[in-house]
């Protein structure tokens, strides 16, 4: 059930702006200019990412108290060098890496090792989605 208390940072994603209050006004969402804090966190294509290490993990007790970071990408490719396996996923699944820096990848490898504690991603671009929640396992092919 929604509560009207989480919180959304639009990590150098958008001015606090019509879209904001848009936001705000149809969701209830808070907006905080700190992503360490937020529930969600929105990046724009082209942006900084922020270190997925700074953003909220949960706790041992409470996994779901995560971050969702929220990325926009140019798009995918029907196959590339990034490999998802999990739940969900009948079989091993094949992306390009939607232009995100090898180091973004790195990071979000080396996260696994705390699960269930992590940050859940999802990547969106005009017309598609891919989640890749914490509980999937990503490597390089």
């Amino acid at each position: 059930i929604y509560t009207g208390e989480d919180t959304l940072s639009l990590h150098d994603a958008l001015p606090i702006s019509a879209t904001a209050e848009w936001l705000r006004f149809h969701t209830g969402v808070r907006l905080t200019d700190r992503p360490e804090e937020a529930d969600f966190v929105l990046v724009r294509r082209g942006c900084a990412l922020p270190a997925l290490a700074g953003l909220r993990q949960g706790e041992p007790a409470y996994p779901d108290r995560s971050a969702t970071l929220l990325v926009e990408v140019a798009g995918f490719a029907a196959r590339g060098p990034i490999e998802g396996s999990g739940p969900g996923l009948a079989r091993p699944r094949r992306s390009g890496d939607c232009g995100l820096p090898r180091e973004f990848w790195l990071a979000r490898q080396q996260a696994e090792a705390r699960f269930p504690l992590g940050v859940d991603l999802l990547l969106f671009s005009a017309g598609e989605v891919m989640a890749l929640p914490r509980s999937t396992r990503l490597m390089e092919v």
